[in-house]
């Protein structure tokens, strides 16, 4: 790749995204210091963090324990995905680097290659480079930014997503189906990012009028790629002698399971009826959630964009018919990040100005405030 060419789709995008993540880091530490809270000094242990680590540090236990009431004792680190934390693990063996270092390291890592893999997405969908750079700036913009400097797997897992889903614009359909197993082992949501994935490629597909072979060849990308979440939870079951471990704990530590939405309808029915919420938290969520419901249809309104609209979905399908935590749904929504992508090619390059820098600061703003309270003074894991 040219000097310039390299400059252009690489360390452009990277030098924005690289921005965007030091303001956040610097506006954590603000808030910690005068908030007084302990917990950017524990960053490495914040919530999910410090399960990540402990799989690190000793791998996945060998029994899943719940006691008579329902509460989980032991087992708790089957409800996440190896990919990240194996990651972790083998980094942290690097010279004076332990696991949960090694762990923010990846997870940081992984947030800056989001700017590049948007911008190559953007522009493999035909738009101009202004444009494309205001896609990857609508990364700061997308719900609970803050964990895309945490070591969660969000970031990483959205990496792979990107990944496939450029392999799909050039019909590489091997890398497709890699990047989708890497996705599928690294969330659950893996079979969000497949189920979109396949809606954009058969989209696609239809359109230029292709042969049933290309069809077949995609079908066993998204296929291959989504076999990485049964395979862990077929492995998960072996490692603790019992076949429903990863559901049992699931339902046991997080309360997690697909229930049609019922639990998003209480949250409704809380919110605006019973009035038993706290506004400052469940106004947000609430206008998060209608966010995502007002993106996807809009994807509906151009064609060039309507591709995407079976991605966010799914992603939004995956979060509102789960019985998750209420307050958890801003960050279960990152699934939807790609939104960012089809947000640019609506915007059109009008809007790739001060114009639309100013608008998505505002956004960007007030996302990483909500996401700051969430993380640093919100007192249950998010």
């Amino acid at each position: 790749m040219s000097s310039p060419r390299w400059r252009q789709d690489v360390w452009r995008p990277l030098a924005v995204r690289e921005v965007t993540l030091l303001v956040g880091v610097a506006a954590a530490y603000l808030w910690a210091h005068v908030s007084g809270t302990d917990r950017f000094r524990r960053w490495f242990a914040l919530w999910d963090a410090d399960w990540y680590g402990r799989i690190a540090e000793h791998g996945y236990p060998h029994e899943v324990v719940i006691d008579p009431t329902g509460r989980l004792l032991v087992g708790g680190e089957f409800a996440f995905f190896p990919v990240f934390p194996m990651l972790g693990r083998l980094v942290g063996m690097l010279p004076l680097i332990g696991p949960r270092p090694a762990l923010l390291s990846v997870a940081i890592l992984a947030s800056l290659a989001l700017g590049p893999l948007v911008y190559a997405v953007a522009r493999g969908e035909g738009l101009a480079d202004r444009p494309s750079l205001m896609a990857v700036r609508l990364l700061a913009a997308v719900p609970m930014p803050v964990i895309l400097f945490c070591a969660y797997a969000e970031a990483l897992f959205l990496d792979f997503g990107l990944l496939a889903l450029l392999g799909a614009q050039r019909r590489r359909w091997g890398w497709v189906a890699l990047a989708l197993v890497a996705a599928s082992l690294t969330r659950p949501a893996g079979v969000v990012t497949a189920a979109g994935l396949f809606a954009y490629a058969v989209l696609h597909w239809w359109r230029r009028r292709g042969g049933g072979g290309e069809l077949a060849v995609i079908v066993g990308a998204c296929s291959v790629g989504v076999a990485g979440v049964p395979a862990f939870w077929w492995w998960a079951g072996q490692r603790a002698g019992r076949g429903d471990a990863w559901f049992a704990v699931q339902e046991a530590g997080w309360a997690t399971r697909f229930d049609g939405g019922a639990s998003t309808w209480e949250f409704l029915d809380r919110l605006f009826v019973v009035h038993d919420l706290p506004l400052a938290v469940a106004v947000p969520t609430f206008a998060i959630l209608a966010t995502g419901v007002a993106i996807t249809m809009a994807t509906l309104v151009q064609r060039d964009t309507r591709p995407y609209a079976g991605w966010l979905l799914a992603g939004l399908a995956s979060v509102v018919a789960a019985s998750n935590f209420w307050y958890s749904k801003p960050r279960l929504l990152l699934v939807m990040a790609v939104a960012v992508v089809p947000l640019a090619m609506l915007a059109g390059p009008r809007w790739a100005s001060i114009r639309g820098w100013f608008v998505v600061g505002l956004l960007a703003a007030a996302q990483l405030t909500f996401g700051l309270y969430m993380a640093l003074t919100w007192p249950y894991a998010i």
